[in-house]
């Protein structure tokens, strides 16, 4: 990308009037200006900016504007150079680029502007940070589907694939994807429903090789809630009786899991399991800690499912980093 890709050189009739940031970059001792596309200043210093980007060094190596030579512009005595990220998205880098606490970001928008100006500038410690971001639970556990875009926009394979991962058991056209997925390619997208589809019929396996429930819990001890079935757990496959509403948990999940919307009702399902055990005729699931060992179960079921998705092999796509 050449450097009249990234400074704006222009101005428009229609921008605001020039206002100064707060600190830290209001500093008088500041010895460059960036002014953002709507026309806020940051008086920052170049040694920082050099530290921080290869990009900010190799622009400041440049020689300087001369005295009396009106083609840049110069305010207070000081360098002005224009770039085309808004305020907000220019300070967030540069206190990145200065020895600060970093700053927090609440929406995954303001994750996608930061890492495009990150990468786009080379400043390590910000694309590391939007990285970071971009992956949380908070953003990849509820926008999943806008996280994978965002990844595969900007090349990042171990993103797009947390990504993926998250997308298991929602329908993805259900999701909201705002203008995320304008960046990425049918290729894309279409191996990321193939992906899913391997996932799901991998997952089927949990519920028909119990194998991977080592414990013994009440419900597979309980005469009154039996289903009049037995199966076999544990890597001895040892035999034991299911109940009836353990069962219809296993079979909810299960259909939630094919048909995409384990995201929505897996607490449903867990509630109304939990609710035929207090039914228990016998008492015994309830009295031998039902509650407890059923939320003990649900982690080691999840834990299961994670691990059966993380042996899919066919992950979604080998990402080239899509042009601006």
């Amino acid at each position: 990308m050449s450097l009249d890709e990234i400074i704006d050189t222009t101005s428009g009739d229609q921008l605001p009037p020039i206002t100064d940031a707060s600190a830290p970059f209001d500093n008088p001792d500041a010895d460059v200006i960036l002014r953002s596309a709507d026309n806020v200043d940051f008086r920052a210093f170049k040694s920082f900016l050099s530290y921080a980007s290869p990009f900010f060094k190799g622009m400041f190596a440049l020689p300087q504007v001369l005295e009396g030579d009106n083609s840049n512009e110069i305010r207070d005595g000081l360098p002005v150079v224009r770039v085309m990220e808004g305020g907000q998205t220019l300070e967030r880098l540069l206190m990145l680029c200065y020895p600060v606490d970093s700053p927090c970001l609440d929406a995954l928008g303001d994750v996608q502007t930061l890492l495009g100006a990150a990468m786009k500038y080379n400043v390590e410690r910000a694309e590391k940070n939007a990285r970071k971001w971009l992956i949380s639970s908070k953003f990849v556990e509820s926008e999943p589907l806008r996280v994978f875009g965002i990844a595969c926009r900007y090349g990042l394979e171990e993103e797009a694939r947390k990504a993926a991962t998250s997308i298991i058991g929602r329908q993805i056209v259900n999701e909201g994807v705002e203008n995320d997925l304008d960046h990425i390619t049918g290729t894309q997208l279409f191996r990321l429903l193939q992906y899913q589809k391997k996932c799901v019929e991998a997952l089927k396996n949990v519920f028909t090789n119990f194998s991977w429930i080592e414990r013994t819990f009440c419900w597979f001890e309980c005469w009154a809630c039996s289903a009049g079935t037995d199966i076999n757990i544990g890597a001895d496959g040892r035999l034991v009786s299911q109940s009836r509403w353990w069962l219809a948990y296993m079979e909810g999940s299960a259909a939630a899991l094919t048909n995409g919307t384990w995201e929505k009702v897996k607490k449903n399902l867990m509630d109304t399991a939990l609710r035929e055990a207090c039914r228990c005729r016998s008492g015994n699931c309830e009295e031998k800690g039902a509650f407890v060992q059923m939320g003990e179960f649900v982690s080691l079921f999840e834990e299961e499912l994670k691990r059966v998705v993380a042996e899919v092999s066919d992950l979604p796509v080998t990402i080239p980093r899509m042009c601006e």
